[in-house]
């Protein structure tokens, strides 16, 4: 993975600070150790809302594009409030709950096996936004 890739991850919540460190940490190179050092301290910092994402992205020169339509979320979820977004998680949360009861009573077929999946990834996604939108 690219680090542009692993940052607009981080930027986009759909990973956290620590996943992102013990990654850069795992890049060892003599000649970029304090380059990345360098980064690890700027992501604590960030993590730890001393530093925005505007400014961290500028300052490093990642050139990401943050706005949240661009980061692959649904238009909708940039109308609709926390609140609306994280009762919409919990209705996906409980869907995805009785198909598990059900599979676990009987096996799934494969278009519910599908549904636990896609749900799976809806709640993934609302919950990476919703973390996003907090930063922000």
């Amino acid at each position: 993975m690219k680090l542009k890739e692993l940052m607009r991850q981080y930027f986009m919540g759909e990973t956290d600070a620590i996943s992102v460190i013990r990654t850069l940490s795992g890049m060892f190179d003599p000649k970029h150790a304090a380059s990345l050092l360098s980064l690890i301290c700027t992501i604590t910092r960030h993590d730890q809302g001393d530093i925005d994402t505007k400014t961290f992205n500028d300052v490093w020169k990642f050139n990401l594009n943050l706005e949240f339509n661009d980061g692959n979320y649904p238009q909708q979820f940039d109308a609709m409030t926390i609140e609306e977004l994280n009762k919409e998680k919990v209705d996906l949360e409980k869907q995805l709950n009785e198909l598990q009861e059900k599979g676990q009573k009987k096996a799934l077929t494969l278009d519910e096996a599908d549904d636990v999946t896609t749900l799976s990834q809806d709640i993934s996604l609302i919950k990476a936004y919703i973390k996003f939108r907090g930063k922000k």
